[in-house]
């Protein structure tokens, strides 16, 4: 199992990771973005999840930090059938006393659980648009470096060699942006970049 003793100066994303075709998708943004909402839609149409929180980034390559889904009960009504398996799993109650469940992918739809370390073929930046459409947009490699590292983390006099990473990563990766609105129509959106 992998922890932050493992990569004791990589930068750390606020981000999902996900896989289709052997692709690797990185879904950046800030918390309440949309990430975990996203991720369990797209395991019900067959993405392996790797993550939904954070992702290490190495030089040229990126691994999830491992941890189960953090499922808030406000999403989980979304995804009726994963109700089975939240009775079952444990929890907590947020500062806003809403319940986090704690949720092993593979309890709500995914094929099988595997985290490893690879390079990723794009990066989607999420733009949450409640209620209305979702939209896909390229962006430019520099828009996406910046708008990455405001979401990373850094250790303590690592930056320098972080920022490098980041950029390197982005660099290899198309870059998007996704207006996230209807769920349905941010899987087909992200369907066609995984195609």
């Amino acid at each position: 199992m992998l922890s932050l003793s493992d990569f004791p100066s990589a930068p750390l994303i606020h981000a999902a990771s996900l896989k289709r075709r052997g692709r690797r998708i990185l879904l950046v943004g800030p918390k309440g973005g949309g990430k975990t909402t996203l991720s369990l839609r797209l395991i019900q149409e067959g993405y392996d999840i790797e993550g939904d929180e954070n992702v290490f980034v190495t030089r040229g390559a990126v691994v999830a930090r491992p941890r189960a889904l953090r499922v808030k009960s406000s999403t989980a009504s979304l995804f009726p059938a994963i109700e089975p398996a939240l009775r079952l799993a444990p929890y907590y109650q947020n500062g806003e006393n809403l319940r986090i469940y704690n949720l092993d992918p593979r309890k709500v739809g995914a094929r099988f659980w595997h985290i490893e370390k690879g390079p990723v073929a794009a990066v989607v930046l999420l733009r949450p648009n409640h209620n209305s459409y979702s939209s896909l947009r390229t962006i430019s490699p520099l828009s996406l470096a910046r708008e990455v590292i405001a979401e990373s983390a850094f250790r303590e006099g690592d930056r320098r060699e972080g920022i490098r990473d980041i950029i390197q990563m982005v660099s290899n990766a198309r870059g998007l942006e996704l207006s996230l609105g209807c769920l349905d129509g941010a899987v087909s959106c992200l369907d066609e970049v995984c195609c």
